[in-house]
């Protein structure tokens, strides 16, 4: 049991600084994304749906 113990805490430390890496990378990526200034990104979508019918 007490080796369960220990993997399982090994495994929370592990789980808890990968989401703490990444919760940094995402915020540092976050304030870099723009708007798409010429909307084109939601007529993609579009056209490949007209183009499936």
């Amino acid at each position: 049991m007490n080796k369960y113990n220990q993997d399982l805490n090994t495994t929370l430390i592990f789980a808890s600084l990968l989401f703490g890496v990444s919760s940094a990378f995402i915020i540092a990526v976050q304030t870099k994304l723009d708007s798409d200034p010429g909307g084109r990104s939601e007529l993609y979508p579009r056209a490949i749906l007209l183009s499936l019918n």
